[in-house]
């Protein structure tokens, strides 16, 4: 088994990510933040100015261009962010495709599953809120193993793996052999290799 929370934690490709989306939220606060700065001082002016003025009129465009940019940029950062965050997880995933069968063959496993926690021990049932309980009992639903003898915990050795950069596994070329105007459809010339997925 392996427990895939600990191998993100442990992971030096996640943490790398994690530092980048970090950043990228930093630098889009920021940004927001201007914009609600700018919304602010123009709502004082607003409220300063005389209802009729050509200042006003002139505020209250600014403030409603402002609020668009602002729900604008919010819903590119999280489209980002999301995305993002979405790349790094699945660069770890791939690692680990990459890396568990040879870890589970050293240790001389055949099948390897995710540990999946059902989390801490809430207390009394009868005590929890509504929420908790359909949580816990999803959490049940989705486990697939419920004991794993301490031997066949493989998350210490995948975590030492992975702390080496994975190779990528390159496309298989395509036949080489075929020519242009010998079986080839018309307009082509040699077969190309795939390009390497992302």
């Amino acid at each position: 088994t392996i427990d895939l929370i600990r191998v993100f934690d442990q992971n030096p490709k996640w943490a790398k990510a994690k530092a980048e989306l970090a950043r990228m939220q930093d630098q889009f606060k920021a940004q927001i933040g201007k914009l609600t700065e700018r919304i602010a001082e123009l709502n004082g002016l607003i409220e300063s100015t005389a209802e009729d003025s050509e200042e006003r009129r002139t505020a209250t465009c600014g403030r409603e261009m402002a609020l668009r940019e602002r729900e604008f940029l919010a819903k590119q950062a999280t489209e980002r962010l999301e995305a993002e965050n979405a790349r790094g997880m699945l660069a770890v995933y791939q690692d680990i495709e990459r890396a568990i069968g040879a870890v589970a063959k050293a240790r001389g496993v055949a099948i390897v599953q995710r540990l999946q926690p059902s989390g801490p021990v809430p207390g009394e049932i009868g005590k929890l809120a509504p929420k908790e309980v359909e949580a816990r009992v999803v959490a049940f639903e989705r486990k697939v193993v419920w004991y794993a003898a301490p031997e066949l915990d493989l998350t210490e050795d995948l975590i030492k793996a992975l702390m080496v950069p994975v190779a990528e596994e390159k496309p298989e070329p395509r036949d080489a052999a075929v020519q242009p105007g010998a079986g080839a459809p018309k307009g082509e010339g040699a077969a190309k290799a795939p390009k390497a997925g992302g």
